[in-house]
């Protein structure tokens, strides 16, 4: 089985739901490579608790939302944004 990439874009209180169990748990079938928010705080804050996980990922400012899925050239996007 191929891991599959993921990005994730949003970084609000919802988005640990999504990017903890896919670190912790599913690890051995997928990875999270990017991240990408509005808010730089958020965006720092979660790069930490992904680093926390044993993961590494590129961050990115939420005008370079194009640019993140051109480099990292995700499976999935995980949007986890406003409803």
């Amino acid at each position: 089985m191929t891991r599959k990439k993921y990005v994730q874009v949003g970084l609000g209180a919802r988005s640990f739901v999504y990017y903890t169990p896919l670190l912790r748990d599913f690890s051995a079938h997928g990875e999270l490579t990017g991240l990408c928010d509005l808010n730089p705080v958020r965006l720092e804050h979660a790069r930490r608790e992904v680093e926390k996980l044993g993961a590494r990922v590129t961050c990115y400012p939420a005008g370079d939302f194009d640019r993140m899925l051109r480099e990292l050239k995700p499976d999935t996007v995980i949007v986890t944004t406003k409803d």
